[in-house]
């Protein structure tokens, strides 16, 4: 929710501060810029308890550990369809193969590049430039594409969902969520997953110009030993963890370059 003007204080909400204004938060908020700069110098001309959009890269702030940590539609099968999310695929077990969705006026930035089009991988991992159907020897080289890779491996999936939405009421696709139900095997069933993840890709472009963000919850995780990680065609930018019922927020500096990390966080400002 973007705070109405002259509103000043807020409990507990998903909020999105507008450049230049600041907010009083109350003891019992959970708030804290874990993306931004604490040491910034406008910090003392500040009251106690104030933050500003200048101490948060993107201009969104994150709640601390147990508020929204895993998927949003739940750690294990989600009810099918879920409301408001339209169906990417949900015909049964499948296996290396990719699903490809084209978004021209939401580019999503990475390796220095924006890319209208996502291709989600059986194997776990989305690829920008081209999909993939490689399932062995995966690395940061392989797919040799910008990627995000998720406990990347032999995997399949049964059911993707995804969904698009634009907070600020305009032509321009704010986010994209993907759902990803799979079975970290060569086939599973459809409403049994034991690989639940939902990645959340954000269309910035300012501060800085054409950032990337991403926002990965992981719910159900028996895959371990796979690849994770945010890479460009041939290096990883970041890696992580990757285990169950965890998540991290992903961000980097222009253009998609140099990313980093943040553990069991999301992105606060966007509906689910």
């Amino acid at each position: 929710m973007v705070l109405p003007t002259g509103q000043i204080s807020f409990n507990n909400v998903n909020a999105e501060l507008q450049r230049g204004a600041t907010a009083q938060l109350s003891a019992s908020d959970n708030w804290f810029y874990a993306m931004g700069n604490k040491a910034n110098p406008s910090e003392s001309a500040r009251g106690p308890g104030q933050i500003s959009l200048n101490d948060c890269r993107g201009g969104y702030y994150h709640y601390e550990n147990g508020y929204n940590i895993t998927p949003h539609l739940g750690v294990g099968a989600a009810s099918w369809l879920p409301s408001g999310w339209s169906d990417g695929y949900s015909g049964g077990s499948i296996d290396d193969t990719f699903l490809s969705f084209n978004i021209a006026i939401f580019p999503f930035w990475i390796a220095g590049d924006g890319y209208s089009s996502r291709h989600i991988g059986s194997n776990s991992y989305i690829t920008f430039t081209s999909g993939s159907t490689q399932y062995a020897n995966l690395s940061a080289a392989n797919p040799p594409y910008p990627k995000i890779m998720i406990q990347a491996a032999d995997n399949s999936f049964q059911r993707v969902a995804y969904k698009y939405y634009d907070p600020m009421g305009t032509l321009n696709v704010r986010h994209l969520r993907i759902r990803w139900e799979g079975t970290a095997a060569t086939g599973g069933t459809a409403g049994s997953p034991n690989m639940v993840w939902e990645l959340t890709l954000f269309s910035d472009f300012t501060t800085p110009l054409y950032q990337g963000v991403a926002d990965l919850l992981i719910g159900n995780m028996s895959r371990s030993g796979g690849q994770n990680g945010v890479a460009n065609a041939s290096s990883y930018y970041v890696t992580y963890g990757g285990a169950a019922n965890s998540s991290y927020t992903f961000y980097s500096e222009s253009n998609g370059n140099s990313w980093f990390r943040n553990e069991n966080r999301h992105r606060a400002g966007y509906p689910t």
